[in-house]
């Protein structure tokens, strides 16, 4: 339901350096999620969403996660969905690239 990126995992790492170690074009970068069961009941959902948007949204929160590097990005229980369907297929892909280069 929320994703956190660490902009600081990525600094200083440009798409050339990515190359010259075997990833051109990819990027990495750490996040946390909340996820629930599939069948988790809507009104559940959009209420544990809110109670986390609320929370981030508080100085102590805001403030831990920059002394951390880390940007909070909130975003909708659909759009984690789909971030996370997404970040799930472009490792299966540099999985399955690296098998194919390990010989």
């Amino acid at each position: 339901m929320q994703c956190g990126n660490n902009a600081e995992a990525n600094k200083g790492a440009t798409n050339d350096s990515r190359a010259r170690r075997g990833a051109p074009g990819f990027d990495v970068a750490g996040w946390w999620g909340v996820l629930a069961p599939a069948n988790a009941p809507r009104p559940i959902i959009v209420k544990i969403h809110s109670g986390i948007v609320k929370a981030l949204a508080t100085p102590r929160l805001a403030s831990a996660f920059e002394a951390e590097g880390t940007e909070v990005v909130v975003s909708s229980p659909e759009e984690f969905t789909t971030f996370l369907a997404r970040d799930i297929d472009k490792w299966k892909k540099a999985l399955a690239s690296s098998r194919d280069t390990d010989k």
